[in-house]
């Protein structure tokens, strides 16, 4: 090889080296000014507060803000929240908490965020495997919003040590637990204490975001963790009735995971803690996250006095709704000589749904089985409106038919189930009384024989019930589409 090719080949590869060190210059300060940048932005967020501009904590805020109005999102951010449990469904509850400006949380667990948890956890990162949850929340919570009193706890829950971990008078816990044994004695502890606890039945091995509920645990159904913290809450003398859940109606698609060999011959070397659940459930990330999400939600507007009111029912099929409405019609014309209802389908889904939580109103069977659920008037000398109509069995419909007064002159109702009904009549009035006014019913007068002047004149009052969007909408569509492109479904 001649001189000159040596030399040809020498400033070529001095050349191409040249210009890899002038690239790697380039991306080395542009990656710090970036981080510059961002830490700037971090310091003058965290600073905010401190030097009384407001302006990025108002913009921040600004969308949730005008949500619940200054007032109501004062109490909000003023509340002290616990979650307990960091898993993928409680990461995502406390996420959302902090980023809509809930100022005190405490958040505790026990555990290490894993590998096989990043499918569905709210903010860990492959750099997170292996630390202590709460302190991996805490600090990715103190990135997002600063001045956020974020108090982690690596603690297991216990019942001994109960008083201290929820010391302070939070004005919620949230149970993201999933061990039987401990998430009783949390929900036991919470209820005879007076605590407002919200909790989380099993998102594992369902998919289907469109069946999930949020109800009194007494209502939940076709869940095994249900079924067992009800048990185990009766030793504690608390009734399911006291406890609000969050949870699916879907059929688990899958089962837990069988024991591998080496696990069948040393259980107790491969549990994360004494006693615990080794066997693992498949899970489908987006599942504990809308979970996450719904209990956040719930939380978000009781905090902000704007709670909804959740639908627990199964939803009727297009056949039952229709016949509902053949037989109230059927019923309005043997009654009082007319058959013409401004009620449609979906209204009578409403008011067997929403309003009455496809029980009956005043017994509390759910529809379904032998006992024929219908419609009837509460009060005779009122409208067939979705705050006058009552969804009852056959027999009781007869007894408040045969009344002149109505349900209120049933002996064999109490003056409790009364005041309930009438509490969810009024519910029902004030959020559709723009749609059906309280007038009078010349035919109503007619058939009963009651002047004009007698009836009573009832104010349209009007306040329609909120419901918090947060990003649920968005695990939703995942969850449907990851669901479809494995063939769940």
């Amino acid at each position: 090889m001649s001189t000159e090719s040596v030399i040809d080949i020498y400033s070529y590869i001095g050349g191409a080296a040249t210009a890899i060190l002038i690239q790697s210059v380039y991306w080395l300060k542009s990656y710090y000014n970036k981080n510059k940048k961002s830490q700037d932005n971090i310091t003058l967020i965290s600073t905010a507060e401190e030097d009384g501009n407001n302006e990025i904590k108002n913009e921040l805020f600004s969308r949730i803000m005008s949500y619940f109005g200054p007032e109501k999102f004062s109490d909000l951010q003023n509340s002290f929240v616990i979650v307990v449990g960091l898993g993928g469904v409680g990461s995502h509850a406390a996420n959302m908490l902090v980023r809509s400006g809930v100022k005190r949380l405490r958040i505790i667990d026990f555990d290490q965020v894993t590998l096989s948890s990043l499918n569905r956890h709210a903010v860990a990162t492959l750099s997170d495997v292996g630390l202590s949850k709460p302190d991996v929340v805490r600090r990715h919570f103190n990135r997002i919003v600063p001045w956020c009193e974020v108090e982690p706890v690596t603690e297991m829950f216990k019942w001994e040590s109960a008083d201290r971990l929820l010391e302070g008078a939070p004005d919620y816990v949230l149970d993201c637990i999933d061990d039987v044994n401990t998430k009783a004695e949390l929900l036991a502890y919470c209820t005879q204490k007076g605590i407002r606890v919200l909790t989380s039945m099993g998102a594992g091995g369902k998919g289907d975001p469109t069946r999930m509920r949020i109800s009194p645990l007494s209502e939940c159904v076709k869940d095994p963790l249900a079924t067992k913290i009800k048990w185990k809450l009766k030793k504690h003398d608390v009734s399911p009735e006291d406890v609000m859940t969050v949870y699916s109606v879907e059929k688990p698609v899958c089962n837990l995971l069988p024991l591998d060999a080496e696990q069948s011959a040393n259980p107790a070397e491969f549990g994360a803690v004494e006693n615990f659940r080794l066997r693992v459930m498949p899970v489908l990330g987006t599942s504990p996250a809308v979970f996450g999400q719904a209990m956040a939600s719930y939380v978000l507007c009781s905090l902000g006095g704007c709670l909804y009111d959740a639908e627990s029912g199964e939803r009727l099929s297009k056949n039952v709704r229709h016949k509902m409405r053949q037989i109230l019609t059927t019923n309005e014309k043997r009654r009082f000589g007319s058959a013409d209802l401004d009620l449609d389908d979906d209204d009578i889904e409403f008011i067997v749904g929403q309003v009455w939580k496809t029980r009956c109103s005043v017994t509390g069977r759910r529809i379904g089985g032998s006992a024929l659920m219908v419609l009837t008037r509460w009060d005779p000398s009122q409208p067939p409106t979705p705050y006058n109509l009552v969804l009852v069995q056959q027999n009781v419909a007869k007894l408040i038919e045969a009344s002149p007064l109505g349900g209120r002159g049933v002996e064999s109702i109490s003056s409790d189930v009364v005041e309930r009904i009438e509490k969810r009549l009024q519910w029902s009035k004030d959020v559709c009384a723009n749609d059906w006014p309280p007038v009078d019913n010349p035919v109503v007068t007619q058939a009963l024989d009651i002047k004009q002047d007698d009836l009573e004149v009832v104010q349209n009052v009007s306040a329609q019930s909120a419901r918090l969007l947060t990003s649920v909408s968005a695990f939703m569509v995942a969850s449907i589409l990851i669901s479809r492109l494995s063939n769940i479904h």
